[in-house]
């Protein structure tokens, strides 16, 4: 069962200079501001792993907001590493279900 809700745990590993973000639920327009909340609490040069295996769905405004930052990050010597083929997968999936719905 999907949940209408983002769920964001943070693990931090110093020594790593490594953070892994695992989101769960559902991160949507509603849910953005905690996403780029989290996204802005992490340090600047750090290497950073978004977890999406327990995520259902992922709009498009999100996926914008984890581009951008991954840009900007980027610029500070740190790094994203994320499924983006699983993500855009997500975010169609539920896409051509609702249209279907909607036919």
């Amino acid at each position: 069962m999907s949940s209408p809700h983002l769920v964001v745990r943070k693990e931090e590993n110093a020594a790593k200079n490594r953070t892994d973000l695992y989101l769960s639920g559902a991160a949507t327009l509603i849910r953005l501001p905690l996403l780029a909340a989290e996204l802005e609490q992490l340090k600047p040069s750090s290497h950073v792993h978004v977890h999406i295996n327990e995520l259902d769905y992922m709009d498009h405004a999100c996926i914008d907001l984890l581009t951008n930052w991954d840009r900007q990050h980027a610029t500070t010597g740190g790094s994203l590493t994320i499924e983006w083929d699983e993500l855009s997968r997500k975010y169609h999936q539920r896409r051509r279900s609702r249209l279907k719905a909607a036919q």
